[in-house]
């Protein structure tokens, strides 16, 4: 291959070869907001969010009183709220295979241990 054929290779790569990405992002890497509009967090959110960034770095006891008091009051409306609302259908589909598949586990495992333990058994006669 000369040189003329060789450029010419490079300069139809260079045309087939896009980015689809978004420049300078690395690769793994998500956006915090991938659909690009924004929702704003509520005060009482981002009050939460600091607390439960100071608990986990120094403990309760990095916060005050009220603060653990705001903190907890948040935290216990949040489930509350995701405990009455309808689940959706992935949440029912992801409840009901966890569920099946714990049981068959279990079985598999009583068939498991009684087999071995016949044999056990069998071998003591």
């Amino acid at each position: 291959m000369d040189r003329s054929q060789r450029t010419d290779v490079v300069k139809t790569i260079g045309s087939v070869l896009e980015h689809y990405g978004i420049k300078g992002m690395r690769w793994g890497v998500r956006r915090d907001n991938p659909s690009g509009s924004s929702t704003p967090s509520s005060d009482d959110a981002k009050k939460t969010a600091e607390y439960k960034a100071r608990v986990k770095a120094g403990g309760t006891k990095s916060l005050s009183t009220r603060e653990l008091q705001d903190l907890v009051n948040r935290m216990n409306l949040e489930q509350q709220y995701n405990r009455s609302r309808p689940r959706t259908v992935g949440e029912q589909t992801r409840k009901f295979v966890t569920e099946t598949l714990l049981n068959i586990g279990k079985q598999e495992a009583a068939k498991y241990a009684s087999r071995e333990i016949a044999k056990a058994l069998a071998a003591r006669s």
